[in-house]
C-alpha cells in the first residue's frame, strides 16, 4: 500500500510537469541540433522562456561565438549545442568546452526535455512521499539517482557545473512564476498573487534542497547546489530574500 501511494504520487506530480512545460519540448541535445520551435503565446510550452525563438533546424553562426563564452547562456539549448561542436572542431583540446560539451549532454541526455528539470519535478514528488522504516534505503536510493542527474555526486562541484545549475535555476523560477497554471489556486480556476506564487515557490525550493536531502541523510551534499538557486531566487523576484526568510522561518 506504501509504495502505491508513493506510486500515484509521483505520477501525479508528473502529470503537472507536463501540464506546466508542456507536451512538447524544444528539442535540444541531439547530435545535429534539431530543435523544435515553442512560443510564448495561449497553451504552449512553457520552456519558450528558456528556448524562446529557437530555429528547428539551427545552423551554426559566428556570432555564436562572440565573446566566448561569455554569452554561452544567452544562446538557446540548441544553439549552444552546435556552438560547442563548432568550438571543438577549431580546438578540440580545450578542456573547457570539453567540460561543458559533457554538462550539455548530461542536463539533455534525451531530445526535447532538460533532464534537470525533470530531475526536480521527481524531487518534488520525493517530499511529499517520505517512506517509512523499511522503505528509507530505497526512498534514499531514490532520491540519491534524482540528485545524481543534477551533477550533484559527492565530488566538489567545478565552476562550470555551478553556471549549470544557475542557468538551470533561472530558466526553473522564470518558468513556474510566468506559468499561469502553476499559479492557479485551485484546478485552474482563480489565480493567486505575485507575492503568493512566490511563497510557494520557495517552500517547493526548501523542500527540494533542504528537506528531502534531510530524509533521504544526504547531509550537506546538496548544500552548493541549495545555495546557487537560493541565489538565484534572490536576484529574480521582488523581495526574494524576504520571501526566503518568511518561509525558512517556518
Amino acid at each position: 500500500m506504501v509504495m502505491l501511494r508513493q506510486r500515484t504520487k509521483a505520477e501525479f506530480i508528473m502529470h503537472s510537469y507536463y501540464h506546466i512545460a508542456g507536451r512538447r519540448g524544444p528539442r535540444a541535445g541531439t547530435g545535429n541540433c534539431r530543435s523544435v520551435s515553442t512560443g510564448c503565446a495561449g497553451g504552449r510550452s512553457l520552456f519558450i522562456c528558456y528556448n524562446s525563438g529557437m530555429e528547428r533546424n539551427p545552423q551554426f553562426r559566428e556570432e555564436y561565438l562572440e565573446q566566448w563564452p561569455k554569452r554561452y547562456y544567452e544562446l538557446s539549448a540548441a544553439e549552444r549545442l552546435c556552438a560547442l561542436q563548432e568550438v571543438l572542431k577549431r580546438d578540440p583540446d580545450s578542456s573547457e568546452d570539453q567540460r561543458r560539451l559533457t554538462l550539455y549532454h548530461m542536463r539533455y541526455e534525451q531530445p526535447g526535455k532538460d533532464g534537470f528539470l525533470h530531475a526536480w519535478m521527481m524531487l518534488k514528488s520525493a517530499e511529499v512521499s517520505a517512506p517509512g522504516f523499511f522503505l528509507k534505503k530505497k526512498y534514499e536510493r531514490d532520491v540519491r539517482k534524482e540528485f545524481s542527474r543534477l551533477g550533484i555526486t559527492g565530488d566538489a562541484p567545478d565552476a562550470l557545473l555551478m553556471d549549470e545549475w544557475r542557468n538551470f535555476a533561472d530558466t526553473m523560477i522564470r518558468m513556474y512564476l510566468s506559468s499561469p497554471s502553476y499559479r492557479s489556486a485551485v484546478f485552474g480556476m482563480g489565480a493567486v498573487n505575485d507575492r503568493n506564487t512566490a511563497l510557494r515557490l520557495a517552500s517547493e525550493i526548501e523542500a527540494v534542497t533542504k528537506t528531502v536531502p534531510e530524509l533521504a541523510s544526504l547531509g550537506e551534499l546538496v548544500t552548493p547546489f541549495r545555495n546557487i538557486v537560493l541565489e538565484r531566487f534572490a536576484a529574480l523576484v521582488p523581495d526574494g530574500e524576504a520571501i526566503l526568510a518568511e518561509v525558512q522561518s517556518r
